[in-house]
């Protein structure tokens, strides 16, 4: 057992291994949030705003690669469970997945969900080319299983089908409406 009163690290020239060969591997942060730079080392800052102005991470644990870019994986970070499931939970504030400078995923071999059990879910593409893809092998469904379902578009609203009709139902009946022109019907 190894104890601090101060700062401690485990630093290894070739790699740092922690392992347990029978139970499960525990590191915790408890303390005050600290402002770290991108080589792992602590910068002495005042606030949140002052580490981010000394371009800065603040954050009580940091989890990162200090290796620069490269054509290979080498600078990359995973936390992975090869028998059971990972989980990420915040008791407290936000869970952020955040990509700077590429593409951030969520990608499950046999489903992905992001789910809201009090809240809206939100997708938003707000860079000048902010276009939102929905693509499927099979059938795409929305549905609104407590309340309506509306589609806007600030300019034209187009509803398409290559390989066959377009059908609009509705139980108690359909209506079309414009608000400023003509509704046209053409066969």
């Amino acid at each position: 057992l190894f104890r601090s009163a101060g700062a401690a690290s485990i630093e290894g020239a070739t790699g740092v291994g922690i392992r347990s060969s029978a139970g499960a591997v525990s590191v915790t942060a408890q303390g005050r949030d600290t402002c770290i730079d991108a080589d792992g080392y602590e910068i002495v800052a005042a606030d949140e705003a002052a580490c981010t102005a000394a371009s800065g991470t603040w954050a009580s644990m940091v989890l990162q690669s200090n290796a620069r870019l490269s054509a290979t994986a080498h600078g990359q970070v995973e936390i992975k469970s090869s028998t059971s499931s990972v989980t990420v939970t915040a008791a407290a504030g936000a869970v952020n997945f955040v990509a700077t400078a590429g593409e951030a995923s969520i990608v499950g071999e046999t489903g992905a969900q992001i789910a809201s059990t009090y809240g809206a879910v939100e997708v938003l593409a707000q860079g000048p080319e902010g276009t939102i893809n929905i693509q499927a092998a099979a059938d795409i469904e929305m549905e609104s299983t407590a309340g309506g379902m509306s589609l806007t578009a600030a300019s034209e609203l187009t509803l398409t089908s290559s390989g066959a009709g377009v059908s609009v139902t509705g139980d108690t009946g359909v209506t079309l409406r414009s608000t400023n022109g003509n509704v046209e019907l053409q066969a």
